[in-house]
């Protein structure tokens, strides 16, 4: 589900109803797309389609949040996480932050030291914190969002293959240990799972409230993981579980 669908999920909630003509003149798109959505958001369970446009079905539960109310989310935990990471980064590394809010706050630590190192990333947030740091930063090139600063599409995932990290910093919105890693956006789960394969080291930063959750879409087993960065609140269980499967956890005090 994408910020625009979500947005429709939003207006459905409120008023029980939306048209066609109202999402093609609210959010300037075509019938198709407008139709699309519908279809999608009918077969997730949320909507009934009728003639001109839909109705609520049950009651909706908000999947998707946007980039900036993201940010807000538990940002006392991204702080500290973001520092405790950072610790982690040598001198003259290649590195990846993915396009998540948790690794924006990692840009921004990285930001205040003086520290050389290359950072490659698929995030306009990120790139733009680091654009007057010391840090070099290489922008993979794709179709750029109007919802979410970020880069997507075959552009993007065909650079990915013809380049090497040292350590890729990535963020989810659920982890089950036994199953794997989720996300909520469909877009960005191809170029996860890809930057995943062209690092040495995976290193998870998330916050302790996405364990044992799930999202829309799972992208990764646990197994790929060299490092956990997480927030003291996290239960000691899952570090034992994680442990257990040799991943290395460092829990940063909130």
């Amino acid at each position: 589900m994408n910020i625009r669908q979500a947005s429709i999920v939003d207006i459905i909630e409120k008023n029980k109803t939306i048209s066609l003509e109202e999402i093609k003149r609210q959010f300037r798109v075509s019938d198709m797309t407008a139709r699309r959505d519908l279809l999608l958001l009918e077969k997730q369970g949320y909507i009934a389609r009728i003639k001109g446009g839909a109705i609520v079905k049950k009651k909706i539960i908000k999947l998707h949040h946007s980039f900036h109310e993201r940010e807000k989310l538990h940002i006392t935990e991204k702080k500290a996480i973001a520092m405790k990471a950072v610790e982690l980064i040598e001198a003259n590394e290649k590195i990846i932050l993915d396009a998540g809010t948790t690794t924006l706050c990692i840009a921004k630590e990285l930001s205040k030291r003086e520290k050389r190192l290359t950072v490659a990333t698929n995030s306009l947030a990120v790139a733009n914190v680091l654009s007057d740091s010391p840090v070099d930063v290489m922008i993979f090139g794709g179709y750029i969002r109007k919802e979410v600063p970020d880069l997507i599409g075959p552009l993007t995932e065909k650079y990915l293959t013809e380049f090497h990290a040292d350590k890729l910093f990535i963020g989810c919105d659920g982890i089950v240990i036994d199953q794997g890693l989720y996300t909520s956006d469909l877009y960005l789960s191809s170029i996860d799972e890809k930057m995943m394969k062209i690092a040495d080291r995976v290193i998870l930063i998330t916050d302790s409230s996405k364990f044992g959750k799930k999202a829309f879409m799972k992208y990764s087993t646990v197994d790929i993981i060299d490092t956990v960065v997480t927030d003291s609140n996290i239960n000691q269980n899952v570090i034992k579980q994680l442990s257990d499967r040799g991943i290395r956890v460092l829990v940063a005090q909130v």
